[in-house]
């Protein structure tokens, strides 16, 4: 059974991979081949104390991918359909991942609601069971949520999930803990914090080469520059975002 299960696997692992570091084609490539062969496979249940279903987590993985390419529609699509197969085999530390990496999809969306109770679900399942990185993905997504739901208190618990992804050693991806902290700071109107979350998000994808993060960078620092009345330099960050004109 291994042998059939080393594409998907090594295809999920690409895809995951490249989310962060090309354009999002190139990752739904791979996410979208990975599902096509894990889907046509009588795969086991998973009884493993942490690892996921593997098909419930490249549908995960396969939103993610989809919302960062602004693809929403077919992004919800998958993020339902690896829910469903997450609780329909009721293996909790399935259940933790796949609604945890799936705020951070929601989130980009801009499904705020969603994002809080998705989020606060895979943190009641995940209490005292060691899923640092998923409770991470979750406060984090769970702040920047809701302060843009109009709740301040949000704004400690997307630092928390900031903190608790420095302190585990997360590196892939970190940016996505950086730029929510850095954007909930933004719509508190803590500006000076901002900036400095958006430098360290800098320093991040310069360091680890997720040059996916470098538009979002600039996106998230035009907004600043905006609350902050900085037209011009807005204006410039926001030119940025959007790439050299072909």
């Amino acid at each position: 059974a291994e042998v059939p299960l080393m594409e998907p696997v090594g295809r999920l692992i690409l895809g995951t991979c490249e989310i962060t570091r090309s354009p999002a084609a190139v990752a739904i490539d791979h996410l979208e081949r990975a599902l096509e062969i894990a889907a046509s496979i009588e795969l086991p249940p998973s009884t493993s104390a942490l690892e996921p279903d593997l098909l419930a987590f490249v549908h995960a993985t396969l939103g993610l991918a989809l919302a960062v390419g602004g693809r929403f529609d077919e992004a919800a699509a998958q993020l339902l359909a690896a829910r469903a197969r997450a609780f329909a085999g009721g293996h909790a530390p399935t259940c933790i991942l796949v609604l945890a990496l799936s705020t951070i999809a929601l989130s980009l969306m801009t499904a705020y609601e969603k994002t809080l109770e998705w989020g606060r679900e895979a943190l009641a399942l995940a209490e005292g069971r060691g899923f640092h990185t998923s409770e991470a993905q979750a406060h984090a997504m769970l702040g920047r949520a809701r302060v843009a739901l109009g709740e301040p208190a949000g704004l400690a618990e997307a630092e928390a999930g900031l903190a608790q992804a420095i302190e585990v050693g997360f590196r892939g991806g970190l940016c996505h803990y950086i730029e929510a902290a850095a954007e909930a700071n933004q719509l508190a109107g803590r500006y000076e914090r901002a900036h400095q979350l958006l430098d360290l998000a800098q320093r991040t994808y310069e360091a680890t080469g997720e040059a996916t993060f470098a538009g979002r960078v600039h996106r998230s620092r035009g907004m600043v520059y905006l609350g902050e009345r900085k037209h011009e330099m807005a204006e410039a960050e926001l030119r940025a975002a959007l790439g050299p004109l072909e």
